[in-house]
């Protein structure tokens, strides 16, 4: 394991208080933990996007109005990491909605923010194999 960089102190203790209380520490629940824990505002709406006990993602957190642009890209990153998948927050029945909505998980959409730094550091949480140093190519 290598060291992990977090943004501050509040960062790396809400990181470690929460890992205590998942059910499987594996590299899915590392990531999104790590990741909901960069900005104030996705620590202390921690319980509106996340259900530690159940496991399951509340997509429709993104609809709330204490969603910001970068709380937005956190939360979508960390849901992407975690599930594999892009989650939709509606039922979009036209191909247009849903492309529209996709394309807010795209790397370019997502990575565009002060807290990329931080967001490697997820990804390299969630993909450990691939994302160490040594590794070759």
């Amino acid at each position: 394991m290598y060291n992990i960089t977090f943004k501050n102190s509040e960062h790396e203790n809400f990181y470690l208080e929460t890992m205590k209380g998942v059910r499987y520490p594996d590299c899915y629940n590392k990531s999104l933990i790590y990741l909901l824990g960069i900005s104030r505002i996705t620590r202390e709406h921690f319980g509106q996007i996340f259900n530690v006990k159940s496991g399951y993602i509340k997509v429709e957190c993104l609809c709330q109005g204490w969603v910001n642009r970068c709380s937005e890209k956190i939360i979508r990153l960390a849901f992407n990491l975690y599930t594999g998948w892009t989650p939709t927050i509606s039922d979009c029945h036209n191909e247009q909605e849903r492309l529209e909505e996709c394309s807010q998980y795209t790397v370019n959409e997502i990575f565009c923010c002060d807290y990329a730094r931080y967001l490697w550091q997820g990804i390299k949480l969630r993909y450990p194999e691939y994302t160490t140093a040594g590794r070759n190519a």
